[in-house]
C-alpha cells in the first residue's frame, strides 16, 4: 500500500484499479514480430520510455492484448515503474499494464501521478532473475483523486513549469557541448602552437630547436642499442670482430612530411617511435581468465580502466598473481597507456608500476627531453584520425605498425612543459564548469520531482473548485461496471461457439489425480491455439476453486508474468 501524504477535503485515496481501466499486456508469438510495419503498433516495455509518447520501433501481425489511445503505458517488469502514453491503440507484451482513464478525467493527471510514485511503485518489484509486480499489486496501489477540474488545473501547471525547467537544461546542455568544442579547441591549439604563440615569442632566446633535441634523443636511442648488443655479446663470451653488428640497427620511422600542417619554425615532425619505446602488452597465458593469474599485488589494467581515466590512470580493479606477471610486463609508473581494441586510441598515464594485456599498447619516453603528459595530450587530438586506420569488424582495432608511424609536432622540453602547464589548467578550469553544469541538471530533476510531490499533495495550486473526487469516484464505478455488462455479454456470445469437444476445465482437472501446466490444461480441455483468450476468461471464472502450484513462491506470486511452464494448476481440496 502506498502511504499518502494529506489531500484536499474535496479528494480522495482510492487504488489504481478503482479509478482506471487496467490491461495487462500479454506477448504474443515471437513469430508475428516484425520491424517492416506489419500489422499493428507493438510495444514491449523495455526501450520505449523516456519521452512523452513511445517511437514504434515493432509490428504485430498476431495481437493478443490492446492497449487504447491515451491509455498510460506503465513497464511493469525490467524495470518497474516508467510510464508514457499510448499514441494510438496499439498492441502490449507482458512487460506492459496500460491503465485507461474514465469520466472525463484528464489522462496526463494520472501519468504525472504515476511518475511521481515511481520509485514507490518500482520498491513492490519482487522476482528473481528480474524484477516484476504483478496485476493485483498494481490495481491495489494507492492514489490520490483530484476532481476533473482540479486535475485540468494540475496538469496545466506542471506543464508550465516543466516548460521552464526544461528550457533551462537545454541551455545547460548547450553549454556542456560548448565546453566539451573549448577542450577540443585547448588541445588543437597546443599542438599547433597557438597555444604558446606569445610564450614561445617572449623566451625565443631561451629555447633549443627542436630538430637538436631530436639528434640528441635519437643518438641516444642508438647507443642505448648498441650497449644492449655489447652486453649481449659479453653475455655470450664473445666480442665483435668489426662493426658490422652496428649495421643491424633499426630506425624508427621518420614523418612523412608530405602532407603535414605547417607548424613553428622552432618545432619538427617527428614519429613517437624516435621519442621513446613503443610496444603492446603481454598476456601470453591461455585462457586468458585462469584464475590462477589473478589475485595477487601486481595491478592489472585494461581497456575500460584506461578510458575511464581521464589521462591520469589511478584506479584498477584487477591485479595479477607471481604467476599472472611471470606470463606478462610490469610496466613503470608513467607510462602512457594506448587502447588498440574495444575502445580505440584512449589514452591514460599510469601512476603505479602496472601490467596490461595485448590490446593495450605502452609508451615510455627516451629521456627526459619528452614529455609523456605533452604526448598524451597529443593522442587526445589525434584519436579521431587514428580511429579512421581501424579495419571495419565487429570489434575494431589498430596495430601497433599504424602507431609507430603517426606523426607527432615536438618542440623544446620547456615549451612541452608550458603546453601541458596551460593545457591541464584550461582542461581544469573546463571539467569544474562542467561539473557546475551537471549538478544544475541534477537540481532541475529534483526540482522536476519536488513540482509533483507538491501537484498530488494538493499544495501546486489553490483549491477553488466545488466540485468532489467522491463523485467523480462513484461516475467511475458505474461505467467501469457499463464496461464489464458489456464484456461479459460478448464472452457470453462467444462461450456460444464452443469448439466441438471442449470440456469444461474444472471437469478437466477434476479428472486428473496431477497438477496441471496450463498449456496443458488448455490442451486437455480441447481449446485450440487459437482460443488463449478464451481459455483465460474461463479460467479467471473459475479462479477461486483452483490453487496455483510452483516450487518458487515468487513465481506464484508473479504469475503470470514469470514463465508459465513454471506454474502448475489443481483444483482447491
Amino acid at each position: 500500500m502506498t502511504e499518502l501524504n494529506e489531500i484536499p477535503n474535496n479528494w480522495v485515496k482510492t487504488s489504481i484499479g478503482e479509478a482506471l481501466i487496467v490491461v495487462l499486456g500479454q506477448s504474443p508469438a515471437s513469430s508475428s514480430y516484425n520491424e517492416e510495419g506489419n500489422g499493428e503498433p507493438f510495444f514491449q516495455g523495455k526501450t520505449e520510455f523516456g519521452a512523452l509518447y513511445p517511437t514504434v520501433r515493432k509490428w504485430c501481425t498476431e495481437p493478443k492484448k490492446f492497449a487504447k489511445k491515451n491509455s498510460i503505458l506503465v513497464s511493469v517488469r525490467a524495470p518497474v515503474g516508467p510510464t508514457n502514453i499510448a499514441p494510438f491503440d496499439c498492441v502490449i507484451g507482458r512487460g506492459l499494464a496500460a491503465l485507461q482513464p474514465l469520466a472525463d478525467c484528464n489522462t496526463k493527471y494520472f501519468l504525472y501521478l504515476i511518475r511521481n510514485f515511481e520509485k514507490q511503485l518500482a520498491a513492490l518489484g519482487t522476482g528473481t532473475t528480474f524484477e516484476a509486480i504483478s496485476g493485483d499489486v498494481l490495481k491495489n496501489f494507492q492514489i490520490p483523486l483530484a476532481p476533473v477540474v482540479q486535475q485540468n488545473l494540475i496538469v496545466e501547471k506542471i506543464e508550465e513549469l516543466f516548460s521552464h525547467i526544461d528550457a533551462g537544461v537545454e541551455g545547460l546542455k548547450q553549454a556542456k557541448a560548448k565546453l566539451q568544442q573549448y577542450r577540443q579547441s585547448v588541445l588543437k591549439d597546443a599542438v599547433t602552437g597557438k597555444l604558446t604563440e606569445q610564450w614561445r615569442a617572449q623566451n625565443t632566446d631561451k629555447l633549443e630547436p627542436a630538430d637538436i633535441v631530436l639528434e640528441r634523443i635519437l643518438d641516444e636511442r642508438r647507443a642505448n642499442w648498441e650497449a644492449e648488443q655489447l652486453k649481449a655479446f659479453e653475455e655470450k663470451g664473445k666480442t665483435p670482430k668489426n662493426d658490422k653488428w652496428k649495421e643491424k640497427y633499426k630506425e624508427p620511422p621518420q614523418a612523412d612530411l608530405s602532407s603535414l600542417p605547417e607548424i613553428p619554425d622552432s618545432w619538427t615532425w617527428t614519429t613517437i617511435t624516435q621519442l621513446g619505446e613503443l610496444n603492446r602488452g603481454k598476456s601470453k597465458h591461455r585462457p586468458r581468465n585462469d584464475p590462477s593469474l589473478y589475485g595477487g599485488d601486481y595491478p592489472f589494467v585494461q581497456t575500460g580502466d584506461v578510458r575511464a581515466a581521464d589521462g591520469l590512470l589511478t584506479t584498477y580493479k584487477q591485479t595479477y598473481s607471481e604467476k599472472g606477471l611471470s606470463q606478462s610486463r610490469l610496466w613503470p609508473k608513467g607510462t602512457m597507456c594506448i587502447t588498440i581494441a574495444a575502445n580505440i586510441a584512449e589514452t591514460a598515464i599510469l601512476d603505479f608500476d602496472a601490467c596490461f594485456p595485448d590490446s593495450v599498447v605502452g609508451f615510455i619516453s627516451q629521456n627526459e627531453g619528452v614529455s609523456v603528459e605533452y604526448i598524451e595530450f597529443f593522442f587526445r587530438t589525434a584519436r579521431e584520425d587514428l580511429d579512421r586506420y581501424a579495419p571495419a569488424t565487429a570489434q575494431k582495432n589498430i596495430n601497433l605498425a599504424i602507431l609507430e608511424t603517426v606523426s607527432v609536432p615536438f618542440m623544446s622540453i620547456d615549451e612541452q612543459k608550458e603546453i601541458v602547464l596551460q593545457v591541464t589548467e584550461k582542461l581544469e578550469a573546463t571539467n569544474r564548469a562542467e561539473a557546475t553544469i551537471d549538478e544544475k541538471i541534477q537540481h532541475s530533476a529534483s526540482l522536476k520531482s519536488s513540482i509533483l510531490t507538491k501537484a498530488f499533495s494538493g499544495e501546486l495550486v489553490p483549491n477553488s473548485c466545488n466540485e468532489s473526487a467522491k463523485e467523480l469516484l462513484d461516475h467511475i464505478k458505474v461505467e467501469k461496471a457499463a464496461l464489464t455488462d458489456t464484456k461479459q455479454k460478448r464472452s457470453t456470445k462467444r462461450k456460444k461457439k464452443v469448439t466441438s469437444g471442449r470440456k469444461p476445465l474444472l471437469t478437466v482437472l477434476n479428472e486428473q489425480s496431477e497438477p496441471l501446466k496450463p498449456d496443458e490444461l488448455m490442451q486437455l480441455a480441447g481449446f485450440s491455439s487459437n482460443e488463449v483468450e478464451e481459455f483465460y476468461i474461463e479460467l479467471a471464472e473459475i479462479a477461486e476453486q483452483v490453487e496455483q502450484l510452483s516450487p518458487d513462491t515468487e513465481q506464484i506470486k508473479n504469475w503470470p508474468y514469470e514463465k508459465e511452464s513454471e506454474i502448475k494448476l489443481k483444483l482447491k481440496g
